[in-house]
Formats: C-alpha cells, structure tokens, sequence
C-alpha cells in the first residue's frame, strides 16, 4: 500500500495521510518536526517558493525566525532555513537534500541549500 501511495500521481494522497497521521499520533499534535514535514509536503505545488515553508510553520514542533514576509525572494528564504537548520539544529541532515532536481529550478541558490 506505501508503495502505491508514493506512486505518481498518488504522491500527494500519500503526504496527506502522513500528515494526518503524524498529526493524530503524537501525544501534542503540534509537536511534528518541521524538517519532516517540509519533506513530506514537498510533492505539493506551490505558485511562491515561500509558501513552501509558509504552509508548514504553524504545524511544527519548533519556530523558525524567518518571518512570513511575500516580500522576500526564494533565495533568501531558503537560504535563511538553511542556515538556522544548521545552526540551530546541530544536525547535517538538511544537506541530504542536496541533490541536482528533476527540473531546472527557478532559484538561483549554493549548491548546499535545498529548495
């Protein structure tokens, strides 16, 4: 059943439930760690590169200092996680998703920071 949940076009369906799952399991529903969740969530499309993290913030178990500010371009937002994720996390884990994507991004950013 996984496997056909990570499935195209099922993918979505799949992060849905995780989310759900993840919020229903836990003994604090808002204690999902945001690194998982911005994994989790990544299938789904959005028109900014902010919303990406922007959709998730309320939901995680911990704060960021980056503001939801429409103001602010991709780069700097995704460069702003990074660096707090390194930081702030004293984990590596971010860079994991440091690989070339299947398409061409629109955002200019170091090859070390994820969108």
């Amino acid at each position: 059943m996984d496997m056909v949940l990570r499935s195209f076009p099922m993918k979505s369906l799949g992060a849905m439930q995780w989310l759900r799952d993840a919020r229903t399991e836990q003994d604090n529903p808002a204690s999902v760690p945001l690194f998982d969740l911005l994994e989790e969530t990544s299938v789904f499309a959005s028109a900014l590169p902010g919303d990406k993290l922007y959709r998730v913030m309320s939901l995680a178990d911990q704060s960021v200092s980056i503001p939801v500010d429409y103001a602010l371009s991709g780069e700097e937002i995704f460069t702003r996680l990074a660096i707090e994720f390194l930081e702030n996390r004293q984990s590596l884990d971010i860079l994991s998703h440091c690989m070339l994507p299947a398409t061409q991004s629109k955002l200019k950013l170091p090859s070390w920071i994820p969108d």
